[in-house]
């Protein structure tokens, strides 16, 4: 538990003894009235000015804390972690994002990726929202047939992967760690960029069984 949540379970617990020191014949079954601040919902009307797309949560935080760790990635129980920072996370997915654009890749393009979830899973799935693309996952241990069918029906135009997946998606497959793709993505702009819109397709997921309709993911903030 972290210290501010800590903090704020303690308050509670506090607030809540108070109130019965100080209502002892109230009913068990009665709601305690917490003070605002910490209880754990309440109703209040939406306010859309508040509303943002979630890269710009990465974007913030690269700004205001770039050392912190956004990701702490396993590959194997015996190797110590990839560890990947806020700054590292918001640039190399940056560049990324330029890259596709140039590529021509608009808003609500179709991208799938089907990679384990390493460095290059995570950049690439923030440089997808900021193209403003729609991200498409597909699970590496799904059968050929399944993952073929997911990419054909989609109409993804790139398939983000490794390069034992790539022959499986023929002239798609983009495998990002690549000397020529690396090359050629460090030649891109870092500077953030973000061109989603919050009513624009941010997700595509499929679901296991039968081939089904995809379920669509809208105003992803």
């Amino acid at each position: 538990m972290s210290e501010p949540a800590l903090q704020n379970y303690i308050d509670q617990v506090c607030a809540t003894a108070q109130f019965i020191s100080a209502n002892p014949t109230m009913p068990l079954v009665s709601i305690i009235p917490l003070p605002r601040n910490l209880m754990s919902a309440y109703e209040e009307d939406y306010d859309s000015s508040r509303a943002h797309v979630a890269v710009n949560w990465l974007m913030h935080n690269a700004a205001t804390r770039p050392d912190a760790i956004a990701h702490e990635i396993y590959k194997t129980l015996e190797e110590p972690p990839v560890l990947l920072s806020y700054a590292e996370l918001n640039s190399r997915s940056n560049m990324l994002a330029h890259w596709f654009i140039k590529q021509g890749i608009q808003l609500e393009d179709k991208v799938a990726v089907c990679r384990a979830r390493d460095e290059h899973f995570y950049i690439a799935n923030a440089a997808l929202f900021k193209c403003g693309a729609c991200y498409i996952s597909i699970d590496p241990e799904l059968p050929l047939e399944r993952r073929q069918f997911i990419v054909r029906d989609s109409g993804a135009k790139f398939v983000v992967t490794t390069a034992s997946l790539a022959p499986d998606f023929g002239d798609a497959a983009l495998v990002p760690e690549s000397a020529a793709m690396t090359r050629d993505i460090s030649e891109h702009s870092s500077d953030d960029i973000c061109l989603a819109q919050l009513d624009s397709l941010a997700y595509l997921l499929y679901t296991s069984g039968e081939p089904v309709s995809p379920v669509n993911v809208q105003s992803l903030v």
